[in-house]
């Protein structure tokens, strides 16, 4: 009797085992890689799931609020035929830090020929809460500063499309009105021969 009793304590104790792991939140390095597939794959529904309501994204010289704002990167990963290579993927905790090289329409217009950043994600109950650098990526400074010709174009022949992309204190709009129109201008800038831009 007693043996019989041990045993059924023992299925019930792998039963609520299995049942809690069954329930268990994904390790942290499982999240980033469903999260890192969904940004390769412009998996937009599984990316809003992911993206918390109240997450802060370090961009560069921005800082993008809230989840329609962190977005919309990934809608430009989409419009500008993005890709990205993961590197050096370092999980601590509820933190991930990898080095993610990306290329797409506005490095091969503009250079340099890749985008180098060095990006750490915050996690909490399966979703992205913090995205920011940890530490300096040159390379977007020097994209900035190539896209000058580019911007001082669509200053001087399109004005009107400047409303659409920044916002009256001269910060981008983090909007897919925003990001289309700039891939519009880009590709007119291109068709009219890139001025303003030195001869090699």
């Amino acid at each position: 009797m007693k043996r019989r009793h041990a045993v059924a304590s023992c299925l019930l104790l792998i039963i609520l085992v299995s049942a809690a792991c069954g329930n268990r939140t994904p390790p942290t390095g499982e999240i980033f890689e469903r999260y890192l597939a969904a940004s390769i794959a412009h998996d937009f529904e599984t990316l809003e799931a992911m993206t918390a309501d109240d997450i802060v994204w370090r961009l560069g010289p921005w800082t993008l609020i809230g989840a329609d704002e962190a977005l919309s990167p990934h809608y430009a990963d989409l419009v500008n035929h993005t890709t990205l290579v993961i590197r050096d993927v370092e999980v601590r905790g509820d933190t991930v830090e990898c080095t993610i090289i990306e290329r797409n329409d506005a490095t091969r217009a503009h250079g340099p020929d890749s985008l180098v950043h060095y990006v750490r994600y915050v996690f909490g109950a399966g979703q992205v809460r913090i995205k920011e650098p940890w530490a300096p990526s040159p390379s977007i400074a020097e994209l900035n500063r190539r896209a000058e010709p580019f911007r001082s174009w669509v200053r001087e022949s399109h004005p009107e499309a400047i409303a659409v992309i920044l916002d009256s204190s001269g910060t981008p709009r983090w909007t897919r009105d925003a990001v289309e129109k700039v891939h519009e201008m880009r590709e007119a800038w291109i068709s009219a021969g890139k001025p303003g831009t030195r001869a090699p």
